[in-house]
C-alpha cells in the first residue's frame, strides 16, 4: 500500500478582510488629519456667520467659541475615537461624546443655513423696498435663536436617543383568511439603534420592548 504524503500549512486562513488594501500609518495620519482640518472649516464658517452679530454679549460669544473650538475636536472622534483609546471605557466616553458634539452642531449647521436665507431674504426685500426690515435688525436676534434652538434640538434628540422604543399593536382584517390563522401576530421590529449613547440598561429595555411585541395572542408569533 502506498504511502499518502500530505502537507498542511501552518498559517491560519485568510478571511475576507484579510485581501483588503491596509493603510499605512502615513495614510492613516493623512485620513485623520484631513477629517479634522475639515471640521475646523465647518465650525470656522459657523463662527464667522454668527460670532459677529454675538458681540453685545461678550459672555454668551466666549462661550459659544470654546463650544465651537470643543466641538471641532470632539466631532471627528465620532468616527475614529474607538480607534484612539486603549481602555474599554475610553473608547466609549470618545465616541459618546463626538457623537454629541455631531448632533449639536449638525443642528446649529442647519440653523445657521437657515439663517443666512432669511438674512439673503430680508436684503432683496430692502432693494424692493427702502423701508422695510434691515439686516441689522435681524442679525442679533436671529444668531440668538440659532443658538438656542441649537442646543434645544440637542437635548431633545439626546432625550430621544435615550427613550427605548415604543410598541403599538394594529388589528389587520383579511377577507378569507383560513381560521388556523386567526389570531396569527407579526412581530416588526426596525429602526433600533443602539450604541456609544446608549447604556446597558437601554439594551434592556430594548429586550423588554421585543418581548411585549411577542406576547400574547396564545404564544403566537412570528
Amino acid at each position: 500500500m502506498p504511502w499518502r504524503t500530505t502537507t498542511s500549512d501552518p498559517s491560519p486562513p485568510c478571511n475576507p478582510s484579510c485581501n483588503l488594501p491596509r493603510w499605512t500609518d502615513l495614510e492613516r495620519f493623512k485620513g485623520r488629519t484631513s477629517l479634522f482640518l475639515f471640521s475646523a472649516l465647518l465650525h470656522g464658517c459657523a463662527g464667522l456667520r454668527l460670532l459677529p452679530a454675538l458681540t453685545d454679549w461678550p459672555a454668551l460669544a466666549i462661550s459659544f467659541a470654546v463650544a465651537l473650538t470643543v466641538s471641532a475636536v470632539l466631532l471627528p472622534l465620532a468616527l475614529i475615537g474607538r480607534r484612539l483609546a486603549t481602555s474599554p471605557a475610553g473608547r466609549m466616553a470618545l465616541a459618546w461624546s463626538g457623537m454629541l458634539a455631531m448632533g449639536w452642531f449638525s443642528s446649529l449647521l442647519v440653523f445657521t443655513l437657515l439663517r443666512d436665507g432669511l438674512l439673503l431674504l430680508t436684503t432683496l426685500s430692502r432693494l424692493v423696498w427702502p423701508d422695510s426690515v434691515s439686516v441689522a435688525t435681524v442679525a442679533e436676534p436671529s444668531a440668538l435663536l440659532v443658538v438656542a434652538a441649537s442646543l434645544v434640538a440637542t437635548a431633545v434628540g439626546a432625550w430621544n436617543a435615550r427613550r427605548t422604543a415604543d410598541t403599538g399593536r394594529e388589528d389587520v382584517p383579511i377577507a378569507g383568511l383560513p381560521p388556523a390563522l386567526h389570531g396569527f401576530t407579526i412581530a416588526q421590529i426596525s429602526d433600533i439603534y443602539v450604541g456609544p449613547k446608549h447604556s446597558r440598561q437601554l439594551s434592556a429595555g430594548h429586550r423588554r420592548t421585543r418581548e411585549r411585541a411577542e406576547d400574547g395572542h396564545d404564544g403566537r408569533h412570528q
